[in-house]
């Protein structure tokens, strides 16, 4: 494989939902950072090399990410473990961009997210939502407690609170809604092994209550706009967690309270139904989404039902 080739398959990984093609500009930045590594950063371990591309790609991401309105850069499909991805980052954005710092952490600009336990020493001007959801008392039935260990365990390329602000800017989703969607996280990512998949579904599900315009009568589906803002998203996973998202915070106090008045009469016509593994033994990565085979498994189901009663 050369150089280029390198570089085109390094971009594709880092932008796996990247529509129309890699931007010229990013390829070239992404050339240009391969050979400026090379000469400043030579010391690398074998087992860093490899991550050579991958890092630079992400890089040149990092920096055409306004301009070019590029999603967020995967980390899903990165060459070295997650520990050894993220401190190349560091090094390599220190040596290359000495003047910048990821997009995805901006300290100064970040809302503090609110202490859901006690209320906290309030802002100046805190926005709405924020004191109405410090002011809930979630049900002790769906609300985590605080010792229970996270399900699977929490990995370095679940969504952090800089992550989900800036893809609900992308969505232009506005303060009560974020708020709102990064409580439902908080509640419920403990929960679930899909994070990315649960986070899609409340942004679906309170957008759809918050801010319907932004959902309804539009032309580019607004799936699809989540699809193209959240890394390794597919239609599927949507299809599995709007379902659920819906059932259980679609009529919690606290998105009610932000619940636009046109909202209320509007019903999602969600089409195909599936679990999403939470209270179900079978998870939604094992349920059959082709409509043959759900027709086959019915079919089957019926008949060892009847085999059953015959011989009983």
């Amino acid at each position: 494989m050369n150089e280029k080739q390198m570089i085109q398959t390094a971009l594709e990984r880092v932008l796996p939902t990247m529509e129309g093609g890699i931007p010229q500009a990013v390829f070239n930045t992404t050339q240009d950072f391969v050979f400026e590594s090379r000469n400043k950063i030579s010391t690398l371990k074998a087992h860093e090399e490899v991550a050579r591309h991958a890092v630079c790609a992400h890089l040149a991401v990092e920096k055409h990410m306004s301009s070019l309105n590029l999603p967020i850069p995967s980390t899903r499909q990165a060459p070295v473990p997650g520990k050894v991805y993220s401190k190349l980052l560091s090094v390599f954005r220190k040596t290359l961009m000495p003047n910048s710092e990821s997009p995805l952490k901006t300290p100064s600009k970040r809302r503090t997210q609110p202490d859901l336990s006690t209320t906290p020493t309030r802002t100046p001007t805190p926005s709405p939502m924020k004191r109405k959801i410090v002011s809930t008392n979630p049900s002790p039935a769906v609300s985590p407690s605080p010792s229970k260990r996270q399900r699977g365990g929490p990995k370095s390329t679940d969504p952090k609170a800089e992550d989900i602000e800036v893809v609900c800017s992308r969505l232009k989703i506005n303060t009560d809604a974020l708020d709102a969607i990064a409580y439902g996280y908080k509640q419920y990512n403990n929960l679930v092994k899909d994070r990315w998949g649960l986070l899609c579904g409340l942004i679906y599900v309170i957008t759809s209550k918050a801010q319907p315009q932004l959902v309804w009568n539009q032309k580019i589906p607004f799936t699809k706009k989540i699809i193209h803002s959240v890394p390794n998203t597919s239609e599927d996973q949507l299809e599995e967690w709007i379902p659920w998202a819906e059932k259980i915070v679609g009529d919690q106090s606290w998105v009610r309270q932000i619940t636009a008045p046109e909202a209320k009469n509007m019903k999602p016509n969600r089409g195909k139904k599936h679990s999403s593994g939470i209270g179900n033994m079978i998870t939604g990565s094992f349920c059959f989404t082709n409509p043959r085979k759900i027709q086959n498994y019915n079919k089957w189901k019926s008949e060892i039902y009847s085999f059953i009663q015959i011989n009983s």
